[in-house]
Order: structure tokens, then C-alpha cells, then sequence
């Protein structure tokens, strides 16, 4: 019995860092939707219905703070797992991300392995 693939939405205006991180995620079966304008970025997720959302922090227009919170404003999207996928590093970067509703914080560039647990720990366990 097959499961249904994990459905991510890369949200990053590097229309190349986007696209590595779409393609990454497909190869590991994974159905990615990525979006480079931060003003889409809620939209395509109501959408398209994802488990999880990659968004990077430093955006024109919107910020990945502003976007997170927008996310858990809307009610079809308010469970939603929210990882920060960006390069600001320090401690006050993270503690505004969790304030802001993320759920995680990778920093780039980010070890393929933290991906593939990521993935792994939304994927239900498979049945003997």
C-alpha cells in the first residue's frame, strides 16, 4: 500500500535557492510547490493543502515573520508545520521565528541529513 507523498510549499524570493530546495525535496518524493513573491505565499498554501512549509525569513515586501503569522492567522493553515529556511543565524533570529509561530530554523546552506529527518518525522510510520 503506497501513501500519499508529503506535500511542501518552498517559499524564498532566490528563485535558484527555491528551485534546489523544490528539487532536493522531490527526489525524496515529496510533492513541492515553490514560491518566489512573498505576497503568494499564503494563497498557494491554502492551495494547495501542504504538511509543511519551508519559508525564508528575508523577503521583499513581506518578511518570513510577517508571513509565519499570517499563516497561523488563517484557520485552514493554522497547524501547519512552519520551518524557517534562511541565513540569519543568531539567537534573537530564532527567538523572533518561534515567537512568530515557526516551528523550526534551518540555516543555510542546510545539511541534506536535517532535511531527510525533517521529512522523515512527518511521514506516518509504516505498518508491519
Amino acid at each position: 500500500m503506497s501513501q500519499e507523498p508529503l506535500r511542501i510549499v518552498v517559499a524564498d524570493d532566490n528563485v535558484d535557492s527555491a528551485d534546489s530546495m523544490a528539487a532536493y525535496l522531490r527526489l525524496c518524493g515529496c510533492e513541492v510547490v515553490a514560491v518566489y513573491r512573498a505576497i503568494d505565499v499564503v494563497s498557494r498554501a491554502v492551495e494547495f493543502e501542504p504538511h509543511l512549509i519551508f519559508l525564508d525569513i528575508v523577503m521583499p515586501a513581506l518578511d518570513g515573520y510577517q508571513l509565519a503569522r499570517r499563516i497561523r492567522a488563517t484557520p485552514s493553515l493554522a497547524d501547519m508545520k512552519i520551518v524557517a529556511l534562511t541565513g540569519l543565524a543568531r539567537p534573537e533570529e530564532r527567538r523572533k521565528g518561534a515567537e512568530a509561530g515557526f516551528d523550526g530554523y534551518l540555516i543555510k546552506p542546510v545539511d541534506p541529513a536535517e532535511i531527510d529527518r525533517l521529512i522523515d518525522g512527518l511521514r506516518p510510520a509504516t505498518e508491519s
